[in-house]
């Protein structure tokens, strides 16, 4: 008999989700319910605004406090025009930082609808379980709203 493997939820997923425990037969969460998971934690993540600033950085908890989240990116569409790398650079290291249950992550800039409003972003990770299986989010910013989307959900 092949069990299903399951993985431990996060402690915000257990104290949130009352499925969390999953059931006798198959405790927490399986690979599906866990990408679930953190992609909702990932948008979280990209739409909170973090205070990176260098006094904060002299202070390690107060900086993973005031780091949590992504710099304010009002500015992000003259940066992807000129250096499109650092933002995703920035974004790969806030998520490796903030989101232990990924690996690998690489965020590159993807075709956009030609709306010059909206950045296209895809999002690749490697799901730290063994066996690793690879996950990818498709992300859209809304510069005029600020926030990040779905791609499928505009």
């Amino acid at each position: 008999m092949s069990a299903t493997p399951t993985l431990r939820p996060s402690i915000v997923d257990r104290l949130c989700d009352p499925e969390s425990r999953g059931t006798v037969a198959q405790p927490g969460y399986t690979i599906e319910q866990m990408a679930r998971a953190i992609e909702a934690d990932l948008d979280r993540l990209l739409n909170t605004r973090s205070n990176d600033t260098s006094k904060a950085k002299q202070y390690r908890l107060l900086y993973n406090v005031m780091g949590y989240g992504l710099p304010d990116l009002a500015e992000l569409s003259r940066l992807v025009e000129k250096d499109p790398e650092n933002i995703c650079r920035a974004i790969e290291e806030k998520i490796a930082r903030y989101e232990p249950r990924l690996r690998d992550v690489k965020v590159i800039i993807g075709e956009g609808d030609g709306n010059r409003l909206k950045i296209h972003l895809r999002l690749r990770a490697v799901l730290a379980v063994d066996p690793a299986p690879e996950i990818a989010f498709e992300k859209t910013f809304d510069m005029s709203s600020g926030q990040f989307e779905d791609l499928d959900s505009q």
